[in-house]
């Protein structure tokens, strides 16, 4: 292998280097700024409808992130998690007034299981704080406030 040298002026040099380290700087900045205004950022922020009342469901990235760290396999299933508050087959409310919503997934990688969905109702908004699969109804806490009819 052979190394080929180049005749480079030292001022060029300083001002190229000068000028990719200003720029990777900069760039690691921007990159900053960004993750911390996405860590609230809204994912989702559309209309749903359960028993004929029409509120707004908030997913923000932070909380998205929770979800996935604490469980890993929602993580392919993230376009379900709001699907699941709009269209729930169970809603119990939870022992800290907070709102689970049950809906069955028959077609899943990991077999049919319930997806619960916990948020709360905050100023006709839907906040969500978590989800998770269970393959137990029972196991979910709480007063079943609504069921979809069959």
């Amino acid at each position: 292998m052979q190394t080929e040298i180049y005749d480079v002026d030292y001022n060029d040099y300083v001002s190229l280097v000068g000028t990719a380290h200003f720029l990777f700087v900069n760039f690691l900045r921007q990159f900053d700024l960004i993750l911390k205004k996405d860590s609230d950022k809204i994912l989702n922020k559309i209309d749903g409808n359960c028993g004929g009342q029409v509120m707004e469901i908030k997913l923000s990235k932070k909380v998205l992130d929770h979800i996935v760290a604490r469980h890993p396999e929602v993580a392919a299933y993230t376009h379900e998690i709001v699907e699941t508050v709009q269209n729930p087959d169970l809603v119990i409310r939870g022992l800290r007034d907070e709102l689970k919503a049950l809906k069955f997934y028959t077609e899943l990688r990991i077999g049919s299981k319930y997806f619960v969905v916990v948020y709360r109702e905050l100023h006709e908004e839907k906040v969500i704080i978590t989800a998770y699969f269970t393959s137990n109804v029972a196991k979910v806490k709480g007063e079943v406030i609504w069921r979809k009819s069959q």
